[in-house]
Protein backbone atom coordinates (compact mmCIF):
# COMPACT_ATOMS: atom_id res chain seq x y z
CA UNK A 1 0.00 0.00 0.00
CA UNK A 2 2.75 2.43 1.02
CA UNK A 3 4.86 1.66 -2.06
CA UNK A 4 1.92 2.32 -4.36
CA UNK A 5 1.24 5.66 -2.65
CA UNK A 6 4.90 6.58 -3.28
CA UNK A 7 4.72 5.21 -6.86
CA UNK A 8 7.73 3.00 -6.16
CA UNK A 9 8.05 -0.08 -8.35
CA UNK A 10 10.16 -3.13 -7.39
CA UNK A 11 13.44 -1.86 -8.93
CA UNK A 12 13.00 1.83 -8.02
CA UNK A 13 15.01 3.59 -5.34
CA UNK A 14 13.46 5.62 -2.55
CA UNK A 15 14.65 8.80 -4.28
CA UNK A 16 12.06 8.24 -7.00
CA UNK A 17 9.19 8.57 -4.51
CA UNK A 18 6.29 10.77 -5.58
CA UNK A 19 2.96 11.81 -4.10
CA UNK A 20 0.33 11.38 -6.82
CA UNK A 21 -3.38 11.67 -6.00
CA UNK A 22 -4.61 8.05 -6.10
CA UNK A 23 -8.08 6.54 -5.81
CA UNK A 24 -8.32 3.26 -3.91
CA UNK A 25 -8.94 1.24 -7.10
CA UNK A 26 -5.80 2.76 -8.68
CA UNK A 27 -3.78 1.73 -5.60
CA UNK A 28 -5.18 -1.79 -5.89
CA UNK A 29 -4.28 -1.89 -9.61
CA UNK A 30 -0.71 -0.72 -8.89
CA UNK A 31 -0.27 -3.45 -6.26
CA UNK A 32 -1.66 -6.07 -8.65
CA UNK A 33 0.51 -4.95 -11.60
CA UNK A 34 3.82 -4.42 -9.83
CA UNK A 35 3.68 -6.62 -6.72
CA UNK A 36 1.43 -9.51 -7.82
CA UNK A 37 -1.15 -9.09 -5.04
CA UNK A 38 -4.68 -9.23 -6.45
CA UNK A 39 -7.34 -7.65 -4.27
CA UNK A 40 -10.97 -8.37 -5.09
CA UNK A 41 -13.02 -5.29 -6.09
CA UNK A 42 -15.09 -5.53 -2.90
CA UNK A 43 -11.88 -5.12 -0.83
CA UNK A 44 -11.84 -1.39 -1.61
CA UNK A 45 -13.67 -0.35 1.56
CA UNK A 46 -11.62 -2.71 3.73
CA UNK A 47 -8.38 -1.25 2.35
CA UNK A 48 -9.66 2.26 2.97
CA UNK A 49 -10.78 1.52 6.54
CA UNK A 50 -7.96 -0.76 7.65
CA UNK A 51 -4.94 0.88 6.01
CA UNK A 52 -5.53 4.26 4.43
CA UNK A 53 -7.50 5.53 7.42
CA UNK A 54 -4.63 4.61 9.77
CA UNK A 55 -2.10 6.25 7.43
CA UNK A 56 -4.27 9.36 7.44
CA UNK A 57 -4.52 9.42 11.24
CA UNK A 58 -0.73 9.11 11.47
CA UNK A 59 -0.38 12.05 9.01
CA UNK A 60 1.48 9.85 6.54
CA UNK A 61 -1.28 10.19 3.96
CA UNK A 62 -3.54 13.09 3.10
CA UNK A 63 -7.06 12.43 1.85
CA UNK A 64 -8.25 14.58 -1.05
CA UNK A 65 -5.64 17.30 -0.80
CA UNK A 66 -7.11 18.71 -4.01
CA UNK A 67 -10.39 19.37 -2.13
CA UNK A 68 -10.17 18.93 1.68
CA UNK A 69 -13.88 19.76 2.07
CA UNK A 70 -14.85 16.65 0.09
CA UNK A 71 -17.18 14.27 1.95
CA UNK A 72 -15.64 11.20 3.63
CA UNK A 73 -17.74 8.90 1.47
CA UNK A 74 -17.27 10.71 -1.84
CA UNK A 75 -16.44 8.59 -4.88
CA UNK A 76 -13.90 11.27 -5.80
CA UNK A 77 -11.73 10.82 -2.68
CA UNK A 78 -8.08 10.22 -3.35
CA UNK A 79 -5.02 9.63 -1.21
CA UNK A 80 -1.44 10.89 -1.41
CA UNK A 81 1.65 10.86 0.74
CA UNK A 82 2.28 14.06 2.69
CA UNK A 83 5.27 16.06 1.46
CA UNK A 84 7.33 15.53 4.65
CA UNK A 85 7.05 11.76 4.07
CA UNK A 86 8.23 12.17 0.47
CA UNK A 87 11.16 14.25 1.75
CA UNK A 88 12.09 11.46 4.17
CA UNK A 89 11.96 8.87 1.37
CA UNK A 90 14.07 11.03 -0.96
CA UNK A 91 16.82 11.23 1.65
CA UNK A 92 16.68 7.58 2.78
CA UNK A 93 19.03 5.79 3.50
CA UNK A 94 22.07 7.96 2.71
CA UNK A 95 20.88 11.53 3.26
CA UNK A 96 19.44 13.60 6.08
CA UNK A 97 16.42 11.36 6.51
CA UNK A 98 16.65 11.59 10.33
CA UNK A 99 16.54 15.39 10.10
CA UNK A 100 13.54 15.13 7.76
CA UNK A 101 11.89 12.72 10.19
CA UNK A 102 12.34 15.28 12.98
CA UNK A 103 10.67 17.91 10.77
CA UNK A 104 7.78 15.52 10.14
CA UNK A 105 7.40 14.85 13.88
CA UNK A 106 7.38 18.57 14.68
CA UNK A 107 4.73 19.23 12.05
CA UNK A 108 2.43 16.41 13.04
CA UNK A 109 2.94 15.80 16.73
CA UNK A 110 3.83 19.21 18.17
CA UNK A 111 1.58 21.50 16.16
CA UNK A 112 -0.99 19.08 14.76
CA UNK A 113 -0.97 21.23 11.62
CA UNK A 114 -2.51 18.67 9.28
CA UNK A 115 -5.32 17.76 11.69
CA UNK A 116 -6.12 21.44 12.25
CA UNK A 117 -6.50 21.94 8.50
CA UNK A 118 -8.88 18.98 8.25
CA UNK A 119 -10.99 20.28 11.14
CA UNK A 120 -11.51 23.66 9.44
CA UNK A 121 -13.95 22.03 7.02
CA UNK A 122 -16.10 20.44 9.76
CA UNK A 123 -19.79 21.36 10.03
CA UNK A 124 -20.68 22.74 13.49
CA UNK A 125 -23.94 21.80 15.25
CA UNK A 126 -25.33 22.90 18.61
CA UNK A 127 -27.75 20.37 20.08
CA UNK A 128 -30.82 21.35 22.09
CA UNK A 129 -29.00 20.75 25.38
CA UNK A 130 -26.19 23.11 24.29
CA UNK A 131 -23.69 20.37 23.41
CA UNK A 132 -21.55 21.36 20.44
CA UNK A 133 -20.46 18.73 17.92
CA UNK A 134 -18.92 18.79 14.45
CA UNK A 135 -19.64 16.59 11.46
CA UNK A 136 -17.36 15.78 8.56
CA UNK A 137 -18.04 17.73 5.37
CA UNK A 138 -20.53 16.48 2.83
CA UNK A 139 -24.07 16.98 1.57
CA UNK A 140 -25.65 14.40 3.89
CA UNK A 141 -24.06 15.86 7.02
CA UNK A 142 -24.98 19.37 5.87
CA UNK A 143 -28.58 18.13 5.66
CA UNK A 144 -28.33 16.78 9.23
CA UNK A 145 -26.95 20.13 10.39
CA UNK A 146 -29.74 22.03 8.63
CA UNK A 147 -32.39 19.81 10.26
CA UNK A 148 -30.93 20.44 13.72
CA UNK A 149 -30.08 24.12 13.23
CA UNK A 150 -33.02 25.26 11.07
CA UNK A 151 -35.88 22.77 11.10
CA UNK A 152 -35.97 21.86 14.80
CA UNK A 153 -36.08 25.41 16.19
CA UNK A 154 -38.91 26.32 13.79
CA UNK A 155 -41.11 23.23 13.92
CA UNK A 156 -40.26 21.05 16.90
CA UNK A 157 -40.64 23.74 19.49
CA UNK A 158 -39.09 24.44 22.86
CA UNK A 159 -36.83 21.64 24.01
CA UNK A 160 -38.13 19.34 21.27
CA UNK A 161 -41.35 18.62 23.22
CA UNK A 162 -43.87 19.31 20.51
CA UNK A 163 -44.38 21.07 17.24
CA UNK A 164 -45.63 24.61 16.86
CA UNK A 165 -48.15 23.34 14.32
CA UNK A 166 -49.62 20.88 16.84
CA UNK A 167 -49.80 23.54 19.57
CA UNK A 168 -51.49 26.03 17.25
CA UNK A 169 -53.99 23.38 16.13
CA UNK A 170 -54.72 22.47 19.75
CA UNK A 171 -55.29 26.12 20.68
CA UNK A 172 -57.69 26.61 17.73
CA UNK A 173 -59.65 23.47 18.68
CA UNK A 174 -60.59 24.79 22.12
Amino acid sequence: MFLSLANIKPNDSWTSAEAPLLHTVVIMGFIREFYGMDYKPNSRETIRRQTLHQFEQASIVERSRDDPSRSNNSKDNNYSLNQPIVDILHSFPYGDWEKNLAVFNRLTITTGKILKEKNKAKIPITLLDGTEITLSPGAHNQLHADVINEFCPRFIGEGGRGSLIYRRYSEQSK
